[in-house]
């Protein structure tokens, strides 16, 4: 016959320890801005959309020109558009 090895038994009224108050904080934070963001996500999203292409075509009306940097401005606003729209897509409170 097998032996068996029995486990210490845990106590089920531990509570898992609490957060640091800079944890919490952040966390509070990061929440709210995702409310506000959901919140005005529908105007947001198509004034974000209207940028990026208006920037778009400063690019492309500038392209040939020496010393314009219009391109890297159209990545920043791009990525910024990018990671928001991920924000409000992917991350639940």
């Amino acid at each position: 016959m097998a032996t068996i090895l029995e486990f210490p038994r845990q106590n089920r009224n531990d509570k898992p320890p609490a957060k640091a108050l800079g944890v919490r904080m952040v966390s509070m934070m990061v929440s709210a801005i995702w409310t506000l963001t959901v919140m005005f996500w529908p105007i947001l999203r198509w004034v974000l959309a209207l940028d990026v292409t208006a920037h778009l075509f400063r690019v492309l009306i500038a392209f040939a020109d020496k010393g314009a940097y219009f391109d890297w401005t159209l990545a920043t606003h791009f990525l910024v558009f990018t990671a928001l729209m991920y924000f409000v897509g992917c991350y639940r409170p």
